[in-house]
């Protein structure tokens, strides 16, 4: 089965699942505006992934809230890259939740510099 589409009709962390339940192994690439990151599958588990110069986790938490863009999977391994030990989807729910809170707080100003008068 085929797995491609937009991030608008099928969200990162049901991607994430429904690659999990089928215990895929392959990689899917993800694209937004002018960035692509790169995620690494072995049996269903997310193994590594880059996103230009960034690599492992840290690309994680750079998707973790891209709800647009073009996604596709692809049943074969390209490279040998597992730069992650953790299970992915609680990576990416950590994502989110740095995401969230990050945006509260920039709505209630804690970032603001206060003027100097």
């Amino acid at each position: 089965m085929e797995i491609k589409g937009n991030l608008s009709d099928l969200s990162l962390d049901t991607l994430f699942n429904l690659i999990k339940l089928q215990e895929r192994v392959g990689y899917l690439t993800i694209t937004r505006d002018d960035q692509t990151a790169i995620l690494y599958f072995e049996n269903g588990n997310l193994i590594g992934a880059t996103c230009g110069k960034i690599q492992g986790e840290e690309v994680i938490y750079i998707i973790a809230d891209w709800n647009s863009g073009s996604y596709q999977f692809s049943d074969r391994l390209m490279l040998s890259v597992n730069n992650i030990n953790k299970n992915g989807l609680m990576i990416f729910k950590e994502g989110m939740r740095k995401f969230f809170v990050y945006s509260s707080l920039n709505k209630i100003n804690v970032f603001k510099k206060e003027d100097d008068n």
